[in-house]
C-alpha cells in the first residue's frame, strides 16, 4: 500500500471529489466548496477518477532535485 500526504489546503478533495462522481453534489457546488473553477474542478475529477487520492497531491512534491552548484563551490549569501 502507498503512502502519500496531502496538505490540509488537499485534505477535503478526496470526499468532494467522491461526492462528486456519485451525484450528490454538482461541479458548481465543490467549485464554490474547494474555491476553484468548474474547468479545474473537471480536471481534478479526472485526475483523481484515473489515480485515486494521491493523484490530488501537488505536482511538486516529492525529493528535492539535487544542487546545480556544490555547496562547496557556491559562494555563501551576504547577511
Amino acid at each position: 500500500m502507498e503512502t502519500f500526504t496531502l496538505s490540509p489546503k488537499e485534505l477535503h478533495r478526496p470526499g468532494l471529489l467522491k461526492a462528486l462522481g456519485s451525484g450528490r453534489l454538482t461541479n458548481a457546488q465543490v467549485a464554490a466548496a474547494l474555491r476553484i473553477t468548474v474547468r479545474q474542478v473537471r480536471r481534478l475529477k479526472r485526475r483523481f477518477e484515473q489515480g485515486g487520492p494521491s493523484a490530488l497531491a501537488h505536482g511538486n512534491r516529492g525529493p528535492a532535485l539535487p544542487p546545480r552548484v556544490p555547496a562547496a563551490v557556491a559562494r555563501p549569501s551576504p547577511v
